[in-house]
């Protein structure tokens, strides 16, 4: 009996910390090839307004509430909020 419980919790165990690892995706796939870096469009932002970018990078920062926005980083430790 002891052994069976032991495996009954190292199964759901595994099952809850196994769906993490996998990559989620949300929305339509993306339909640009050319990604843009954070560093380009901090040098010089009113190059890129009204245009529809790529961005590639990490995502330090989220609005918990509703996903209403995100920080992003680029290099020299700048931060970047799309869409503000």
């Amino acid at each position: 009996m002891k052994s069976w419980l032991g495996v009954m919790f190292v199964l759901l165990f595994v099952g809850l910390f196994s769906s993490s690892l996998h990559a989620q995706s949300f929305g339509e796939p993306l339909s640009l090839k050319e990604t843009t870096s954070i560093s380009a469009i901090l040098e010089n932002p009113d190059s890129f307004v009204g245009k529809t970018l790529q961005v590639r990078g990490l995502v330090v920062n989220v609005c918990t509430s509703r996903g209403c926005w995100m920080s992003m980083a680029g290099s020299f430790n700048s931060t970047c909020r799309p869409g503000s």
